[in-house]
C-alpha cells in the first residue's frame, strides 16, 4: 500500500508500526474506543498521520476496555520509550484537541477518577 503526503506529494514511510489509538468523545472528552494502527511520516516535510487501523477495536462498553486503556497509557512498546509513547489520541472536535503529553495526562487522570469511583462503589454496603 502506498501513501502520499498531500502537502508535498512524496511517498510516506512507516514511522512507527503499531500505535494505540484512543478515540475520545463527549465534553469533557472521555475515551470511547481503542484500536491499533500505524503512524506514517513524510520524508520531505515531516508531517505525520495515522492509518491502517486494525479491524479489532475495544469499545467503551466492553469489560476489558478500562484495562486496555490503562495498559496503553502505561505501556512501553519499544526499548528506550517513555510509558505511553505509543499512544495517539483522536479528538472528536478541534476545540477538544490538546498537545500529546497533555492528552495522555488527561487520560491518566480520567483512569484514576474512574478507579476511585469504582472503589467507592465496592466499599458501600
Amino acid at each position: 500500500m502506498n501513501t502520499m503526503c498531500s502537502a508535498c506529494g512524496l511517498q510516506g514511510y512507516p514511522a512507527r508500526v503499531g500505535v494505540d489509538v484512543i478515540e475520545m468523545f463527549q465534553s469533557p472528552p472521555v475515551p470511547y474506543r481503542i484500536t491499533r494502527a500505524d503512524e506514517w511520516a513524510c520524508p520531505g516535510c515531516g508531517q505525520r498521520w495515522v492509518e491502517g487501523y486494525s479491524t479489532k477495536a475495544t469499545q467503551h462498553f466492553e469489560p476489558t476496555f478500562m484495562a486496555d486503556v490503562e495498559e496503553a497509557c502505561g505501556a512501553v512498546r519499544r526499548t528506550g520509550d517513555e510509558p505511553g509513547a505509543g499512544v495517539r489520541i483522536c479528538w472528536e472536535r478541534a476545540d477538544d484537541r490538546r498537545p500529546p503529553d497533555v492528552g495522555l495526562a488527561l487520560l491518566q487522570l480520567w483512569l484514576l477518577k474512574v478507579a476511585a469511583r469504582a472503589g467507592e462503589r465496592l466499599r458501600k454496603p
